[in-house]
Formats: C-alpha cells, structure tokens, sequence
C-alpha cells in the first residue's frame, strides 16, 4: 500500500500495534496524501523506540514535534499525538533529573573531597595540641619546682 523504508517496519508495526486508531484515520484520505503523513507517522514511531530517553537531543524533539505539528494539522489521530507529547515530557523531566542527579554527584564528591583535605588538617592540629599539652604539663612542673610565684628573698 505504501512505500516506507524497510528499517522502519518493526517500529511501525509497533506502533500500529500500540495505537491501532491510526490506521482508521488512513483508511479515510487519499492514498498520496496519506503516505505523506504515514511517513512522518514511521519516522517519529522509530525516533520514539530507537533513542533512549536521556539521549533524545534537542534536534530530535523540534523534528518530532514538527512532524506532530504536520500531522495535527491534518486531523492525525489525536490520542497518539498526545502519547508522542507526554513522551516528550515524560523526556523532558528525566533530562531535569538527571541534570539534578549529576549536578548534586559533583557537588557530593566535591564536598568529600574537601571533608578529607579537612579530616587531614584536624589529624594535624589534633596532633600538634597533644604535643603542647604534653609540653605544657611537663613545663607546669618545671615551674612547680621553682616556685615562681614566691619571692625572691623572703
């Protein structure tokens, strides 16, 4: 009936599985016409079950939001249409929290990084402190036996 790419049949097929209206709004244009949009109908369908949801680019959802433009113009099946673009939602939020994810797993390795540069000065000073207090203790008896706060000739 229509002449589309082999490499998109498996996507198609999956897609008319999942969205079967599509092919009662087919069966009401013209065959030249609706090939037109059939394509777009392929092309979208494959992007959709062929890219990952984190790596969709930002070429990838203006072209599949044109050909959704196209084909809404047109009268397309609007339940699909709607599916295509809570997908590209759906997209959209996963891009947001994976931005977050990565932006707090810097932030994170940043912050150890900086508690361990801070562990070290503490085991430093930590261990300059138990030296003075150990000079001081042995200091304090030195200065016991002098008896420095007594006077000089009594």
């Amino acid at each position: 009936m229509f002449d589309i790419p082999v490499q998109y049949l498996p996507y198609l097929e999956a897609g008319v599985k999942l969205h079967p209206e599509v092919l009662g709004w087919l069966n009401t244009k013209r065959r030249v016409f609706a090939q037109s949009f059939f394509f777009l109908f392929a092309e979208v369908t494959t992007l959709l079950r062929t890219t990952r949801k984190g790596d969709l680019s930002e070429d990838d959802r203006n072209y599949i939001t044109e050909c959704c433009a196209s084909l809404e113009s047109v009268g397309f099946h609007a339940s699909w249409l709607k599916y295509v673009h809570e997908c590209i939602e759906e997209c959209d939020a996963g891009r947001t929290v994976k931005r977050t994810l990565q932006e707090n797993e810097s932030k994170a390795s940043t912050l150890k990084d900086r508690a361990s540069i801070l562990k070290a000065q503490l085991d430093i000073i930590t261990k300059e402190l138990t030296s003075v207090e150990a000079s001081l203790v042995s200091l304090r008896g030195k200065a016991s036996r002098f008896k420095l706060d007594d006077y000089i000739q009594s």
